[in-house]
């Protein structure tokens, strides 16, 4: 991603950061679809080591699974929303961090969640940040990544604040499944739904797995 495009989309969510945690913190009780499928998330994840959930926002997620017994390190690309996070969260462990530039050694992480990471991407974006995911999880790693379904590349004015515009991308799913596929991850399920009450958009849900090594040399 250029420098540019990822200031842009850092100060819209330094901008939207109060708004979106007093909108956005309890939505997932709203989503049982979304509940059910981070419960199984933590059941392929659990007392396997560390989990990540990139682009945390308010640190809702990383919560529900702390909650469930999971060491998870929440991080996001906006100071503003990991002040927040630690504030609502304060047993957690917030940091500022970058898909793109992951801060964690090869091998080194069981399980991501990145719900909603990529909506800010251009689809020529997405190939680096799944390599970065790719070189921190260990074999057989889980991801959970979750995006709007589409295929429109727009810009949002009034993100949560009057005036906050950012670039948003609706992806076309299977050009997603690809690209994790392209980069060394084998599909577990592929999930699509409808808009809950009050949302516009179809939502798609991939879990995915790194290919162990074996899996990699055949």
């Amino acid at each position: 991603m250029d420098i540019d495009r990822q200031k842009i989309i850092k100060n819209a969510y330094d901008i939207a950061a109060k708004a979106y945690a007093d909108m956005c913190f309890y939505e997932l009780y709203d989503k049982p679809l979304d509940k059910k499928l981070y419960d199984l998330f933590f059941e392929r994840v659990v007392n396997k080591g560390i989990v990540l959930e990139i682009g945390c926002g308010p640190g809702e997620i990383a919560n529900y699974l702390k909650m469930k017994g999971i060491d998870v390190i929440g991080l996001d690309i906006s100071d503003k929303m990991i002040e927040i996070a630690k504030q609502l969260n304060p047993f957690i462990d917030f940091r500022v961090g970058d898909v793109f530039d992951l801060k964690f050694k090869d091998n080194s992480v069981a399980g991501i969640v990145a719900p909603y990471l990529i909506v800010n991407f251009r689809l020529s974006d997405i190939p680096k940040a799944f390599s970065e995911i790719y070189r921190v999880l260990n074999d057989s790693g889980q991801l959970l990544i979750s995006f709007h379904s589409g295929q429109q590349e727009l810009e949002l004015d009034d993100f949560f604040v009057k005036g906050n515009t950012i670039p948003y991308t609706y992806f076309d799913s299977d050009k997603i499944k690809d690209k994790l596929v392209d980069s060394g991850f084998k599909i577990i399920e592929y999930i699509h739904r409808m808009p809950y009450e009050g949302e516009v958009t179809k939502r798609t849900y991939i879990f995915a797995e790194k290919k162990t090594t074996a899996q990699r040399a055949i």
